[in-house]
């Protein structure tokens, strides 16, 4: 399987910044209810996705980064930035695998980004996070 053929999509969680202002790309969606915690204990920023996009299109995010930081966007410890990769080309067969995948490697993904013993489930999550289409 040619990896730069498969559909991903993103979701770029951040706070601050000027959500309902922000110039967006085409099909680019803002989701103006996903807000996020700041630095204060308020509720902020948003939710940030690409329609699926290709390998050969992922300068879109750079864009939408750039226009982040732009607003004075940023991240902290309640943010994150998901990875949805499509399986269309497995099919659900791929399911158990890739979660038998996760478990084994889990203990490294934790190690890898410095995931505290009380959020391992969110290591265990960084190797799942995707979306199954079932056509």
């Amino acid at each position: 399987m040619d990896w730069k053929a498969l559909k991903f999509g993103i979701e770029i969680e951040f706070v601050g910044g000027n959500p309902e202002g922000l110039e967006l790309l085409p099909d680019w969606i803002i989701s103006l209810d996903e807000l996020q915690i700041d630095e204060t204990g308020s509720e902020s920023g948003s939710e940030l996705k690409p329609p699926p996009i290709l390998w050969a299109d992922r300068d879109q995010i750079r864009v939408m980064l750039n226009r982040l930081q732009e607003q004075g966007a940023t991240v902290n410890w309640s943010c994150g930035f998901h990875v949805h990769i499509g399986l269309e080309p497995w099919g659900q067969d791929i399911v158990l695998p890739l979660i038998d995948a996760a478990l084994l490697y889990q203990q490294a993904i934790q190690e890898i980004v410095s995931t505290s013993e009380h959020r391992l489930l969110f290591a265990l999550r960084l190797l799942l996070r995707c979306e199954v289409s079932l056509l």
